[in-house]
């Protein structure tokens, strides 16, 4: 018996053996499928934009604005409004409803000369971060004890900062119109790096405006002058350049698919082009909306439902749309 067992053990051990030596026919490579960030998995397709309210009014008092520009929202349903005309950064909920100021016009610490961009973090704590563009620089606070803060650097100086934007982990971009660059900083407020100079070549701005960022960390920058828009990576590689459709485009952002939106003020609406990776298709205009409300459209901000804010400095106001998708897709 014991025979007969140790002879089944070696003929297994035979077979295995055969078996890794046989030649395997060599599997077939298969490319994967390029799927583009607006109509892969779980995304959803844009149909229409529908225009809902409008916030605010002409003015100097609470809740009223003069020539309002960035906006940016919290995830408390809240919306800061870069307030330029008055000098001051104005918080107010979905409907309207004002809810607090911060600054002044002035040169000292928390004050401002026309500012015209903002951000909010969360990374460490609730900060507020304002381009302060009449005085060439960017100051940024706490929002609950309100120090403000300027960001230094012997490396940087700002001209006309204009737009300015904070990622995932607390690293600082900012828009440096004057000087037509953009630079991106550390969460310690060190210079990693800056792109651009004078011109119309693909490393090249004129008078920048605004910038954005996605999930991922690619970075999205209104060339102004050149009435385009340039998408790079995190590190500050040129990606793709947007060069149709725009007039006079000022402020960009982005929704929860990926859809990337400009304000046009030459064009008085709000353009959404696709951002797919497939070559020759990142000029598709997907569509355009607010020529009926919009006189002036600046800032722009997009909620995680899809709610879209828009600046309009022609009329002193923010106007308020609503995004419609087709219901969520799943992968198979």
């Amino acid at each position: 018996m014991l025979w007969h067992i140790n002879r089944q053990m070696v003929l297994l051990y035979l077979l295995v053996c055969f078996s890794a030596c046989t030649s395997v026919s060599p599997t077939k490579i298969v490319s994967p499928k390029i799927i583009s960030s607006v109509s892969g998995p779980n995304l959803r397709s844009l149909l229409s934009v529908n225009y809902v309210s409008t916030l605010g009014q002409r003015g100097q008092g609470a809740g009223d604005f003069l020539n309002p520009h960035g906006l940016a929202l919290d995830f408390e349903e809240l919306l800061y409004v870069a307030d330029a005309g008055n000098h001051r950064i104005q918080i107010i909920d979905f409907s309207g409803n004002f809810i607090s100021e911060i600054g002044h016009r002035g040169w000292q610490s928390g004050e401002f000369d026309n500012p015209m961009g903002l951000a909010v973090s969360f990374v460490r704590n609730s900060t507020l971060y304002i381009a302060d563009t009449g005085n060439d620089r960017i100051q940024f606070c706490n929002l609950i004890d309100r120090a403000f803060q300027i960001i230094t650097d012997s490396l940087v100086t700002f001209d006309q900062p204009y737009g300015i934007v904070v990622d995932r982990v607390g690293e600082v971009l900012v828009v440096d119109r004057g000087n037509h660059r953009f630079v991106k900083f550390s969460n310690s407020i060190e210079k990693l790096f800056e792109r651009g100079s004078y011109g119309s070549g693909n490393d090249q701005f004129q008078n920048p405006t605004a910038i954005a960022i996605d999930k991922k960390g690619n970075i999205y920058i209104v060339d102004a002058g050149n009435r385009r828009l340039k998408k790079y990576d995190f590190s500050g590689n040129l990606i793709v350049i947007w060069s149709a459709h725009f007039q006079e485009p000022s402020h960009v952002a982005l929704d929860q698919s990926d859809y990337v939106y400009i304000t046009d003020r030459g064009s008085h609406s709000v353009k959404v082009v696709a951002n797919q990776g497939v070559e020759g298709k990142n000029n598709q205009l997907i569509l355009t909306f607010g020529q009926q409300q919009l006189v002036d459209p600046t800032g722009i901000a997009i909620s995680r439902n899809g709610k879209i804010f828009v600046s309009d400095s022609g009329t002193s106001d923010i106007k308020v749309f609503q995004a419609i998708y087709t219901k969520q897709t799943t992968s198979n």
